[in-house]
């Protein structure tokens, strides 16, 4: 339970100390959410150990419960009184070790069961915390295509704009040189034509 509790607090520290931080935010949040993963996956190896350790607890109640019908058995056909008290004795202890076998395993079922929960909402609340994180990516992405300036990509339109303009202003002083100039020479041919008749 310490461990979720670690988890959490790790996770959420994490999260206020980014939020009023001013420093690199993906990385000091990509760096909590790691070590919440870390964190996580111990308590997912504890609870593997913790369910391990209840089925064994309940396979020792199970065969110790077995046992004491054996001793119960013995007792029914042993001739010997005394043999069959002892019998009865240890029919009785087994009895009681499984018993509180039983009870210690079902008290780590129920430690279990909320370990499970907990870890559930700690995964749940990471995968949240991932979701926040690529949103804040985005728009930390598109914050920084709108405030550089050498990105201002209207400027770069107008730019363009301007150039196409420059060089279609270019062809045209280009043609109307040239048809000005044979403007010119017709007009010329013209007039040698009318002066020569």
């Amino acid at each position: 339970m310490r461990l979720i509790r670690k988890i959490k607090t790790t996770v959420f520290g994490a999260i206020d100390t980014v939020v009023g931080s001013l420093e690199n935010h993906e990385a000091i949040l990509e760096s909590s959410l790691k070590t919440a993963r870390i964190n996580l996956g111990k308590a997912k190896a504890r609870l593997n150990y913790v369910n391990s350790e209840r089925l064994k607890l309940e396979q020792l109640a199970k065969s110790e419960e077995e046992e004491a019908l054996l001793w119960i058995e013995r007792a029914r056909t042993t001739a010997d009184r005394e043999k069959a008290i002892e019998c009865l004795k240890r029919h009785e202890q087994l009895k009681k070790k499984a018993k509180l076998g039983l009870e210690m395993a079902i008290q780590q079922k129920v430690h279990e069961d909320k370990l499970s929960k907990e870890i559930h909402q700690v995964e749940e609340k990471l995968r949240i915390l991932e979701q926040k994180k690529n949103i804040f990516k985005v728009r930390a992405a598109k914050a920084e295509v709108l405030a550089d300036p050498e990105l201002d990509l209207e400027e770069i339109f107008n730019r363009w704009d301007e150039t196409i303009t420059s060089l279609d202003t270019a062809q045209d002083t280009l043609a109307g040189e040239f048809e000005s100039h044979e403007e010119n020479q017709r007009l010329s041919q013209l007039l040698d034509s009318i002066k020569q008749n």
